[in-house]
């Protein structure tokens, strides 16, 4: 039962750990080329249609994804603003 609620609330955490990411975490040019090589491969993953045995496995291939998304997105807030 917790693991299926917190597969829920997965995504309402990945926003705010983006947050506390961007907001508190140095060597912001590390990290984002380690985010361009993780896109990449989602990118490359998607386009040849490859899947892991495991849906774990997808699935936090998924969340990763969103972070970064959403990390990507606070900073457009904060240009912005």
């Amino acid at each position: 039962m917790l693991p299926s609620i917190l597969l829920w609330a997965a995504p309402f955490l990945v926003v705010s750990v983006a947050y506390l990411f961007f907001r508190f975490l140095p060597f912001r040019r590390a990290r984002y080329i380690g985010y361009g090589v993780v896109l990449a491969a989602a990118f490359f993953q998607n386009l040849f249609r490859c899947s892991f045995h495991n849906s774990l496995f997808d699935t936090i291939l998924l969340l990763v994804v969103n972070f970064i998304a959403a990390e990507f997105f606070w900073n457009l807030l904060v240009l912005k603003n």
